[in-house]
């Protein structure tokens, strides 16, 4: 499922299995997460701009970004302006704003799916940055 699309090469930012990262994350062309972030991760107005959480990876705060593709978990919610793509060990916390999405069997949502026909609005950001602190202090 997720071969099929990768980007190149040149352009990927790979947050490592064994790392965590607390705040938000702005990037522009593809992020793959493999250890720990607890913010938000948001695509610089960037149309080709994808995030890949792979198994095993974990994201604490909302994702917006065109491309989202999850195998891990995400206790936030996500903003896709093109594609959603939710494989088998996809755990979601939150809900999902898309314009097309795939599940595969086995993944969970525990949240609303929510279809945008039109293009899905990114939340600004300071408006995401107080729902991680609203999160974060509720689990505490």
């Amino acid at each position: 499922m997720f071969k099929s699309k990768q980007k190149s090469a040149a352009h990927i930012t790979l947050i490592a299995e064994g790392t965590e990262i607390r705040g938000d994350v702005e990037f522009a062309g593809s992020v793959q997460v493999e250890g720990k972030v607890k913010g938000n991760l948001r695509a610089a107005n960037n149309d080709r701009a994808s995030i890949m959480v792979i198994h095993g990876a974990e994201v604490v705060g909302d994702i917006s970004a065109p491309e989202v593709m999850i195998n891990g978990t995400v206790k936030g919610d996500i903003y896709a302006t093109v594609r959603v793509e939710l494989a088998p060990d996809a755990r979601i916390e939150g809900d999902v704003r898309y314009r097309s999405l795939e599940m595969m069997a086995g993944a969970q949502i525990n949240g609303s799916l929510i279809h945008e026909e039109h293009q899905v609005t990114l939340p600004a950001p300071e408006s995401a940055k107080q729902q991680t602190a609203e999160s974060e202090s509720n689990n505490d």
